[in-house]
């Protein structure tokens, strides 16, 4: 689970569910609370294609973010290291880096609500294993792919796609 906010969201959701519902008799029409999964990568999509504002229709809606319409200060760096460096948007901890560690350093700032992590893996050696290297391959290959084929028209979903064709050809 991919857990950066998204528990607060759910949180939110949980609570506004039930004072909304011990208030239903005071309340006219419908409420339909809606749990959006796979927030960064189009879930809300997926579920209206597939009738969520439909039976009982839905005639507005509400989209609550935590401190919705500020900008928001994205996230601190971060740098894990170790055995651990695959869990996503680990915390800080006083471990100190050793010889042929990898390293993910993520960077983010935000700009207008727009934010743009950055992110590298770093090899603190001379010789990083070669399944590190064959994925550093893997994604240096998607990223240049994915540049090449971004042209203005070209949606999100056929970003994706070439940059998901890359891995699946590299499996």
């Amino acid at each position: 689970m991919h857990a950066c906010a998204h528990d607060g969201h759910m949180a939110m959701l949980l609570v506004a569910a039930k004072i909304l519902s011990q208030q239903k008799e005071k309340l006219k029409g419908n409420i339909k609370f809606v749990f959006q999964p796979n927030e960064e990568n189009a879930g809300a999509r997926l579920m209206v294609e597939e009738g969520v504002l439909e039976n009982p229709k839905v005639d507005a809606c509400v989209n609550w973010n935590r401190r919705a319409w500020r900008g928001l200060s994205a996230i601190v760096p971060l740098m894990p290291s170790g055995e651990n460096t695959g869990a996503c948007h680990l915390t800080w901890t006083d471990r100190k880096y050793q010889e042929n560690d990898a390293i993910i350093l993520e960077l983010s700032g935000c700009y207008r609500r727009y934010h743009s992590p950055m992110a590298r893996t770093i090899f603190l050696g001379d010789n990083p294993p070669q399944e590190l290297q064959r994925m550093a391959d893997i994604v240096a290959e998607g990223v240049n792919t994915t540049l090449e084929f971004i042209k203005p028209g070209v949606t999100c979903e056929e970003i994706e796609a070439t940059w998901a064709g890359v891995l699946k050809n590299t499996a």
